[in-house]
């Protein structure tokens, strides 16, 4: 499909409501990104073990390293399906998957 801009007016009830919602989505991936690059710059080493995660669990009061491992995982994960230009399948049941766990 080629690129086509769909114009509205955000001064309305429910163009406000649609351009608010636009940007909770832009935000939320945004912040998600962010967040697991933070957990990623904390690791020490390279994620492979959950022995690596100690600073992650202590900074984000995870229950023990495993967690914060599973923590990241979850994440890098839905991260993945979310950007990729690719077909991806389940990117539903990932989203639900990460809230899950992590809400």
């Amino acid at each position: 499909m080629a690129f086509q801009h769909l114009y509205f007016s955000a001064q309305t009830e429910y163009g406000s409501r649609l351009r608010s919602a636009l940007g909770q989505v832009e935000d939320g991936l945004a912040r998600l990104i962010q967040t697991r690059d933070a957990i990623t710059f904390m690791i020490d080493g390279d994620g492979s073990s959950s022995t690596m995660f100690t600073e992650v669990t202590t900074r984000f009061a995870f229950a023990d390293n495993a967690t914060a491992q599973a923590a990241w995982n979850e994440l890098n994960s839905y991260i993945a399906k979310e950007t990729t230009d690719g077909t991806v399948d389940h990117v539903d049941a990932a989203r639900k998957q990460l809230m899950n766990k992590l809400r």
